[in-house]
């Protein structure tokens, strides 16, 4: 009788993937088995091997404004090669995170097409792999109500720049200037207005953060708060959740809402969040034109003929091309270059914010013609001094 063969079959990688989703949201899994995972089921399509799963997790890390660490992850933070391991309550929000692409390109959410590709995979991953009490939670951070209608709202606000240039531009000169003028005062009213909301938002954050230094789980409490963009509130989420004092699963009061948080922070004169109805009544405006639109209805009804509404995939591919069609709409007013150019003109104003302003003055080029302005005025003050003292002396 033949020897037994040990030859042993290893799984493939679909087999290793079907047996993690059996496993997911109920069982610890290891870097390996969430690698395997997103490379069959990844919503992007994106390869994953071990390697990139622990990448993924500095990346996390790095983002996290020191709330994790890489030993957070793993099975013994005191071996110095031990296995990372992730609980099921952590598996919906690093999925959210690992299956973009917002870490391949570097995070520069400061280009229009990073971002808009950023915030639509954010949005589709919050509902496609977490679960109903985390996607209620994070669905509760304004960010998210932006990513669903910021992309559209760029575009037509490039659309309505160009409109209004060009109109000022092309009309009569008896009126043309009294029309730039407009143009001018609106905008500079309109300038003033919305740094005012800016800077009391972020002296409110600033200073009422504070307000949970006493609390148990106050420093996580304290980034959730002062979080300004969806990615950096779904990581501290993630670090809430894995470092929050009181373990178990959570009850109801226990989930996080960030405007229940907003609330606890007793600001006075607080900014008045913006409400779901206001994003969608937004929303409703922008798209007007494009629901009077003949081409869109006649889109929209073959595409609903074909998908099935109650597969939550196909809905959301459906609803993914309900918005792509909405802004193609809109940019049918404008050609291909005019758009590209007012794309740059966008990404060149909001390339830097107040923080890279004031380090730029206080650290930048001092042979710059701001700094140089400023030093010719300072070196006139002892001239225009003497000057004023003399004339007082002739008086």
């Amino acid at each position: 009788m033949g020897r037994k063969s040990e030859y042993k079959v290893e799984k493939t990688e679909k087999e290793i993937a079907d047996e993690v989703k059996e496993k997911l949201y109920k069982e610890v899994l290891s870097a390996d088995e969430m690698a395997s995972y997103l490379s069959i089921y990844s919503r992007n399509h994106i390869h994953f091997d071990g390697r990139k799963i622990r990448d993924r997790i500095d990346d996390i890390c790095n983002l996290s404004n020191g709330l994790l660490e890489k030993k957070d992850f793993v099975k013994n933070p005191k071996a110095q090669k031990s296995k990372y391991e992730f609980k099921p309550e952590w598996h919906g929000l690093l999925m959210t995170l690992m299956d973009t692409e917002y870490f391949d390109n570097r995070h520069n959410d400061r280009l229009l097409s990073t971002r808009e590709t950023l915030y639509r995979d954010l949005v589709k991953n919050i509902e496609i792999y977490l679960e109903h009490d985390d996607k209620e939670s994070i669905k509760s951070f304004p960010g998210y109500l932006n990513a669903e209608c910021e992309s559209l709202a760029s575009e037509a606000i490039a659309f309505q720049i160009q409109e209004l240039i060009r109109t000022a531009m092309h009309v009569d000169e008896v009126v043309r200037l009294r029309l730039l003028r407009r143009i001018h005062n609106t905008l500079n009213e309109l300038i003033a207005e919305n740094n005012e909301e800016y800077n009391r938002i972020w002296s409110t954050k600033l200073a009422y953060s504070h307000r949970f230094d006493d609390a148990e789980d106050g420093e996580f409490l304290s980034a959730l708060f002062s979080a300004d963009k969806l990615p950096l509130f779904i990581v501290e989420m993630l670090a809430f959740k894995m470092k929050k004092k009181v373990s178990g699963v959570q009850s109801k009061g226990e989930q996080q809402n960030y405007r229940v948080l907003y609330a606890q922070a007793r600001i006075d004169n607080p900014v008045e969040l913006v409400s779901e109805s206001e994003y969608e009544e937004f929303k409703s405006e922008i798209n007007k034109k494009s629901f009077d639109n003949t081409q869109f209805e006649s889109l929209i009804k073959r595409i609903h003929s074909i998908m099935d509404m109650n597969n939550p995939i196909e809905k959301q591919l459906c609803n993914a091309f309900c918005e792509l069609a909405k802004i193609y709409l809109i940019r049918d007013k404008i050609n291909i270059d005019e758009l590209e150019k007012s794309k740059k003109i966008y990404e060149a104003a909001f390339k830097q914010d107040m923080f890279d302003l004031l380090n730029e003055f206080a650290n930048g080029d001092w042979n710059s013609p701001t700094i140089k302005e400023l030093q010719r005025i300072r070196s006139l003050e002892g001239v225009i001094r003497n000057k004023i003292e003399k004339e007082k002396k002739e008086e």
